[in-house]
């Protein structure tokens, strides 16, 4: 019993030590924000990428659950659950992304205000948005495979860096190169959203 409560306790640590450190960060990177990006810019990030997470739960099709559900089903393998699902999940997402493409500039007029929509192309911002929701479905994916496994290590540590990725991102891309919400939403990652999502 007390090998399954340690377990318990360090797995759950894991997650929760990765969740707690990306608001963290969130929170400290908003002063960073709010001097470099207008109210337009930062409601407009937000708005992307809640669209983002919103969109990835229709693209997943069900297929992280249903991963989660027969991967210890004792007449499975879960070799074959974890080749099948990652193949449906890879393609969902990379059809649903090139149906979308062509559609980048409307969706994102129809998310964004009219004043949002005025300050920067729309078009940039859907495309920005698009692709990230295929990274977004893709590396839940591989989170996904890191819990079933528990890999707790494996987890802490991906969601960390990509923490850190996006930090060096957000300063590069809004603060060095000035791309003030474009430069929000490419810096914007799975674990570590832009701010204005903390």
């Amino acid at each position: 019993m007390s090998g399954y409560l340690r377990r318990l306790a360090t797995t759950g640590a894991a997650y929760t030590a990765a969740s707690i450190f990306s608001k963290l960060i969130a929170v400290a990177l908003l002063p960073l924000y709010t001097r470099h990006l207008t109210t337009a810019d930062y409601g407009a990030a937000e708005v992307m990428f809640a669209a983002v997470v919103s969109a990835s739960i229709v693209v997943r099709f069900g297929t992280i659950e249903a991963l989660l559900r027969f991967y210890y089903k004792d007449d499975e393998d879960p070799a074959a659950i974890v080749a099948t699902s990652f193949a449906a999940l890879f393609w969902f997402s990379t059809a649903a992304a090139l149906t979308l493409l062509p559609f980048a500039g409307p969706i994102a007029e129809a998310l964004l205000s009219e004043e949002a929509a005025m300050v920067a192309s729309p078009a940039e911002l859907g495309r920005i948005a698009i692709g990230g929701l295929w990274v977004l479905t893709m590396f839940e994916y591989l989170l996904t495979l890191f819990r079933l496994e528990e890999r707790a290590r494996a987890f802490f540590t991906t969601t960390i860096l990509n923490v850190l990725a996006t930090i060096g991102l957000t300063v590069i891309l809004v603060v060095g190169q000035g791309e003030g919400r474009a430069g929000c939403c490419s810096a914007a990652t799975p674990a570590a959203p832009p701010s204005c999502s903390a």
